[in-house]
């Protein structure tokens, strides 16, 4: 079976269900589409584009070094899947699903239109530890409130394990479909501003699972404490590996409970993880919320329209240092 693999925000080999799968049905065409009008109200901003390119880049020489490779080619998607599916013989369309409301109404026109042509779709869970609608009250409604979600999370969640990296060597094309050059899609910023960004950061699977082990190594036992302190290097420094997929909140989740000793930094990081599956499971059950507050009656919440109070915040001048350290 020929199956096209769409990535999005799961640009890593481990643990990624869609790959897996496709590599053990027969060949994989690896893509990933460009499409950031696709996106919805959240269009994709500099430091956005930037870690992309440098992730996209880190993906593609692990592809290569695994045997395969990846297609590059802008949107819209649903176009230029039905092509590639035409140019290659796909019969199955695979990706891990999104919980984004603009693209969550994408995925399901694109899985009806290919099935309209007999073109099988699977779209798998990788995003998240457990399924959204699995986690519900006793009166079969989602939760809204962190700690009883979070404890009923424990009783009905078995995390389960991290899926190996899998073999693509043979899983190859007989022809490679075209694409374009990472560097066509200009995702760099001109002029070169991200500098701090490249001191900071290694977009990429092997760089976020560095940031991992060196976090559970070094971090993790006063994590409880120097999180809440901006002065000090106390935080895990994941957030845009796992926002980007190239590593799961299932790895992160064994890797901590495996390799860091039992404390309360163990225990407050494994919570902060249980915050990010809260944030999914809110904005499943509930997609109006990046746009209008979850309880409606702060939507009527009083506005301080105040032009010169917003000009000294914006400037870092407000009298609280650190709200104006933050700001400057």
């Amino acid at each position: 079976m020929n199956t096209i693999v769409w990535f999005g925000n799961d640009l890593r080999l481990t643990d990624n269900p869609a790959l897996h799968r496709a590599a053990k049905d027969g060949t994989v065409i690896p893509v990933f589409i460009w499409a950031p009008d696709e996106e919805g109200a959240w269009p994709p901003g500099g430091a956005h584009r930037w870690w992309l390119h440098h992730s996209l880049s880190a993906l593609a020489a692990d592809l290569e070094s695994a045997g395969s490779g990846l297609v590059v080619r802008r949107g819209p998607s649903e176009d230029t899947l039905l092509s590639l599916a035409e140019e290659t013989g796909a019969s199955r369309v695979a990706w891990n699903g999104r919980y984004e409301p603009a693209l969550r109404k994408r995925d399901a026109a694109i899985e009806k239109k290919l099935a309209s042509l007999g073109i099988e779709t699977v779209r798998y869970q990788a995003v998240t530890m457990h399924d959204p609608d699995q986690v519900r009250t006793g009166q079969d409604n989602p939760y809204r409130v962190f700690t009883p979600f979070w404890k009923k999370f424990l009783s009905v969640v078995t995390v389960s394990e991290s899926l190996p990296r899998p073999e693509l060597a043979g899983t190859s094309p007989r022809a490679w479909p075209e694409g374009i050059s990472i560097d066509e899609l200009s995702l760099l910023p001109q002029p070169d501003w991200a500098g701090g960004l490249r001191d900071t950061w290694r977009p990429g699977e092997a760089g976020a699972l560095e940031v991992l082990q060196s976090f559970v190594d070094e971090q993790i036992s006063g994590y409880d404490r120097r999180r809440n302190l901006p002065g000090q290097d106390g935080t895990s420094m994941l957030s845009p590996h796992l926002r980007w997929g190239e590593i799961s909140p299932r790895q992160v989740w064994h890797y901590v409970r495996g390799n860091a000793r039992k404390s309360d930094g163990r225990e407050s990081y494994l919570r902060e993880i249980g915050w990010r599956e809260f944030s999914y499971h809110l904005l499943h059950h509930f997609p109006s919320t990046p746009l209008e507050p979850l309880n409606e009656r702060f939507s009527k919440f009083p506005w301080n329209d105040d032009a010169e109070a917003l000009k000294l915040w914006q400037n870092g001048l407000t009298g609280y240092p650190v709200v104006d350290a933050g700001m400057r």
